[in-house]
Parts: structure tokens; C-alpha cells; sequence
């Protein structure tokens, strides 16, 4: 059984190659984090591997030792702690372990999770793999954008895209497959941006939520903070950046939230709202701005969202954004008055 939630069109995809036998020597899995690509690549290489007649079985022998991480021929190739990105020395070793016949299984599986983090000799190192595949070797690729990317390796990939869940159907699954309770799972499910993982983990880790909403508090004060206050967290976030560039666009896509919020909390949207915890809050804040103001700041968020996944400088479009925060205006102003100044 697959049984991978929330993707059907990807399973599907895959499941069928795996049917017919016309797999690609190499997938690259595209989706936003916690969306479930780690998972979706075990459970390939389960398939390409188990004995069974409808594979994956999940619980013969290859596929147990598969989830566990105990099979010697699937290799999982990641980011090493404090590292800023995957060096050649660790896919000259895929590589060199690529050309062995398979020890224990049909299939040598390599995933490369986070392939948006390779350096660019350890994506030439690759490339080389790619272009001549040794027989009996699957590569699965994931990432969480595609852009930072090789196009020379994107070329030779069968490119998986997986997207975010709607609310309602992981907040049913998470009462329903899960047996979370059901305030919980709304509350889960609103802020998980679409990724079961992050509500999985969210349930079972209370620190998740509580550094979510620490993180969502300094962006909420950011709006009465001082220019001196406001460049600080842009030079604190440009240093994050250069250590974990994910974490900072997690950053940037909560804010982005926010403001969504408040312009859906202008027009009565309330079953659309993310940060449902904080309702009153927003309630009361929208009524400080205009629409003009709240949509504009929005796009700015989401153009330095794209500058930075170009490699613009991140300090510098960070204090643009600083800069163009909006002002509120001093108590509620009737819609089509003068918007709020930057």
C-alpha cells in the first residue's frame, strides 16, 4: 500500500510506472516542505524493490527494513548539520556505491533530499550519474523549489510535483486517520499551509506550534517597531538565511499569511482565515488599514519571496521590506478613503 495522504495524482503516476515497468532512472520531487516527498521516496523505493504482487506490500521483509532505514542498498543523501550545502565528497560516494551490484534487494535506491542544496560541483558530480545511469539504480531527487536547481539536471528528471492539501480534507483526516481531537485538528489544519507532515508534527510536538506563534508575534510587532528595531530583524533573518534559506522562506510565507488574513478579515472571510487563534486580533487590526495598503504590502512579500529564490542579495531585499511595512491609520476610515502612506 502506498498510502500517502493528501497526493493521488503523484501516487498514481507512480504506481503505474512501477506497474508497467516504465520507470525513469531519476524522479525529482517537488513540493513544499513537510508535503510528504521523504515519504512518497521511501515508499517508491519500497515499490521497485518488494517481492509482492501488488508492491509496496509494506510489511514483507525488503519493505520493513526500508522504513526502518536498515536496508543497505537504499541511501539516503542529505544536508550535514551546520552545513550550508551537500559537497561532492558525498555524491562521488553515491557514485562510487552506484557502479556495486545491489546487496540485498533488486534496486539500488540514492535519495537526495533537498537537491536545491547541492553546491555546484556536487551538481556536476551528479550530472555524471545522470547522464550514464548504471542499470538497476534509481535516484530520486527531492526539493522544495526547483529554481536553485541544475537545468542540466532538471533535464534528465521526471519532474513530480506535489501540492498542498486543502484544510477541510486534512482536518478530516486528521480526526478520522489520526484520532486528533477535533479543535486541534481545525487548528492544525489552518496552520499547516497544506502540508500534513507539519500538522503531524505540530500533534505531536507542542514546541511546533508555540514556535510558530513566537515567530508570528515578532512579525506582528514589527508593524509599531522602530526603523532601528525593523532593519535589526532584517540583518538577523539575512544571517539565517546564509545558515538555513528554507526557514527564513517560512518566515517570509507566515507573513505573507498575516496580512492575507487581515484583508480577509476586511471582507468577512472568516472561514478562510489561517490564523484562526487570533480572530479579535485581527478583527481589530484590519480595521487600521485599507485594502490598497494591506494587498500592496502583500505583493512586495511575494516578490521578495521570488528576488530571494534568484539569489538577490537577502539583506538588502529584507530592508526594502522593512521599509514598505504599512502605516495605520488612527482609528476605522471608511473603504475608499486616501490609502495609508509607506
Amino acid at each position: 500500500m502506498w498510502n500517502i495522504f493528501g497526493q493521488p495524482k503523484a501516487v498514481d503516476l507512480l504506481k503505474s510506472s512501477v506497474e508497467q515497468k516504465r520507470l525513469s532512472h531519476a524522479y525529482l520531487f517537488i513540493g513544499p516542505a513537510h508535503i510528504g516527498k521523504g515519504t512518497l521516496a521511501l515508499k517508491l523505493a519500497q515499490a521497485v524493490n518488494c517481492p509482492e504482487e501488488d508492491p509496496p506490500c509494506g510489511v514483507c521483509a525488503l519493505c520493513s527494513r526500508i522504513a526502518s532505514g536498515a536496508n543497505s542498498d537504499i541511501q539516503i543523501i542529505c544536508l550535514a548539520p551546520g552545513a550550508k550545502e551537500m559537497g561532492i565528497d558525498q555524491v562521488r560516494e553515491a557514485q562510487h556505491t552506484a557502479s556495486l551490484k545491489a546487496f540485498e534487494s533488486k534496486c539500488r535506491v540514492f535519495i537526495i533530499d533537498g537537491a536545491d542544496r547541492l553546491s555546484v560541483e556536487a551538481s556536476n558530480s551528479l550530472l555524471k550519474i545522470l547522464e550514464e545511469p548504471p542499470n538497476d539504480v534509481l535516484l530520486i531527487l527531492t526539493a522544495v523549489h526547483k529554481g536553485q536547481i541544475m537545468p542540466t539536471i532538471l533535464s534528465r528528471c521526471q519532474i513530480v510535483e506535489l501540492h498542498p492539501t486543502a484544510a477541510p480534507v486534512i482536518e478530516k483526516g486528521l480526526v478520522n486517520q489520526w484520532e486528533v481531537d477535533a479543535v486541534k485538528a481545525k487548528l492544525f489544519s489552518r496552520f499547516c499551509n497544506g502540508s500534513i507532515g507539519w500538522a503531524l508534527m505540530a500533534y505531536n510536538d507542542e514546541s511546533v506550534v508555540e514556535g510558530r506563534s513566537e515567530t508570528l508575534d515578532r512579525i506582528i510587532d514589527l508593524t509599531a517597531a522602530s526603523i532601528g528595531d525593523r532593519f535589526a530583524y532584517a540583518a538577523q533573518q539575512a544571517t539565517f538565511f546564509a545558515q538555513d534559506k528554507e526557514a527564513v522562506f517560512e518566515t517570509l510565507n507566515l507573513w505573507i499569511g498575516w496580512w492575507r488574513d487581515l484583508l480577509l478579515a476586511k471582507h468577512r472571510c472568516h472561514d478562510l482565515v489561517t490564523n484562526i487563534d487570533r480572530m479579535d486580533m485581527l478583527e481589530k487590526s484590519s480595521g487600521k488599514y485599507d485594502v490598497a495598503p494591506i494587498a500592496g504590502f502583500i505583493k512586495r512579500l511575494d516578490l521578495a519571496v521570488r528576488n530571494l529564490r534568484r539569489n538577490a542579495n537577502p539583506r538588502l531585499a529584507l530592508e526594502i521590506l522593512m521599509l514598505d511595512i504599512p502605516k495605520p491609520h488612527h482609528g476605522r476610515r471608511k473603504e475608499g478613503a486616501t490609502a495609508a502612506s509607506f
